[in-house]
């Protein structure tokens, strides 16, 4: 067997996904729909080619600095917390790499921090962030910390959206991070992009 790739990073996808667009003969403008860690390659794209993207859709989508603030809403190490905790506590400090293929990984927190430096702002970019309102945390974690990461993470998602100033955002409140719940609210997000670029001047209705 041979040695695992080295992980890629969301610049590198971005750059070959604009390569594979343009060997497929697809042609800007471009609507960019970001699901998950999708979100960074969305913004990388969009900071790489301002020119060539007309509008994205956010589907909870992976914040740069959500390691971070994650830990900071978890509370100190208790001898007698659950090993799940013990275990995520662990992954949010540690590297973090991500399977998204049989052969391709994608090194997480160099990924967050190349979205970090890019410092973006979409001025008036048509935006729709949506995300899942129902939490999918291990039952063992305690209540106050389960509602404390729901925080955290609608706060970042608040931060997604203030990124443009043509921007709306929505909740899915019965959905996980899937959305399987409620499939017709992403569908529904990204029309709401591609009619603010194509019949309502750009402004994204609320």
């Amino acid at each position: 067997m041979g040695s695992n790739p080295t992980p890629l990073t969301v610049e590198e996808i971005a750059k070959n996904m604009h390569t594979l667009l343009e060997d497929a003969g697809m042609t800007a403008p471009y609507v960019l729909v970001g699901f998950s860690v999708g979100g960074y390659i969305a913004r990388l794209f969009t900071d790489l080619y301002p020119d060539e993207v007309v509008g994205i859709t956010l589907l909870d989508s992976s914040h740069e600095d959500q390691n971070a603030r994650f830990l900071a809403a978890l509370p100190p190490e208790t001898s007698d917390e659950c090993q799940e905790l013990k275990d995520y506590r662990a992954e949010l400090q540690g590297p973090h790499v991500i399977p998204i293929g049989s052969e391709i990984s994608l090194d997480f927190g160099a990924s967050a921090a190349e979205v970090h430096s890019i410092g973006q702002h979409l001025s008036n970019l048509p935006l729709v962030v949506l995300t899942a309102g129902r939490s999918e945390w291990p039952d063992c974690f305690p209540p106050e910390v389960r509602q404390q990461l729901d925080q955290a993470w609608l706060e970042m998602q608040n931060d997604l959206a203030s990124l443009s100033t043509n921007s709306a955002h929505v909740v899915a409140e019965e959905s996980g991070h899937n959305f399987t719940e409620q499939p017709e609210m992403v569908i529904d997000a990204i029309q709401r992009v591609v009619r603010a670029v194509q019949t309502d001047g750009g402004v994204i209705s609320q």
